[in-house]
């Protein structure tokens, strides 16, 4: 089977949104300039959707067969490019399982996992209002019921400081 995000997929997606996205901020300018509404409204109402991280982990519940595994994906991939194509999404990657871990002072290990028992097997980013529509968008991935979970996280457009780390 042929996934249909294909690189070019994605990439007509994000042209399509930012065309879309375009076009309303050159509607709501004239708006603004023929006085139908404020500036201030317009400023108000292009206050983009904040950008959460989706870490995908856990292990396939093992019951599962391999055909089984690959309709929960097909359902995965047609999920992912409804949403990318809602521009609810961005596309992720899956990760493989080789990987190094380096610490303090250089150490190296093998494994991307550490300590852990369950894999990252993939990222992506959903694009919501707040941390509670994120959880909403993730809670229609198909995988959730078959052993995988994610993780959401907020991504801070700030740089790191001091203040700001642990």
């Amino acid at each position: 089977m042929t996934r249909c995000g294909t690189r070019s997929h994605l990439y007509d997606a994000k042209q399509k949104r930012d065309q879309r996205d375009c076009r309303e901020l050159q509607i709501s300018r004239k708006a603004a300039d023929s006085g139908l509404v404020s500036k201030t409204t317009i400023m108000s109402e292009q206050n983009s959707p904040a950008e959460f991280l989706v870490i995908c982990r856990g292990q396939w519940d093992s019951t599962l067969s391999r055909n089984e595994k690959q309709n929960v994906l097909d359902r995965f991939y047609t999920w992912v490019d409804e949403l990318v194509d809602q521009g609810k999404m961005k596309p992720g990657q899956r990760l493989t399982h080789e990987g190094k871990t380096i610490g303090r002072k250089g150490a190296i290990t093998d494994g991307p996992f550490g300590e852990s028992k369950e894999a990252i097997g993939g990222y992506w980013s959903i694009l919501a209002h707040n941390l509670e529509e994120a959880v909403q968008i993730a809670q229609g991935d198909p995988c959730l019921d078959y052993g995988l979970l994610v993780e959401i996280r907020p991504i801070d457009p700030q740089i790191a400081t001091p203040d700001n780390t642990r």
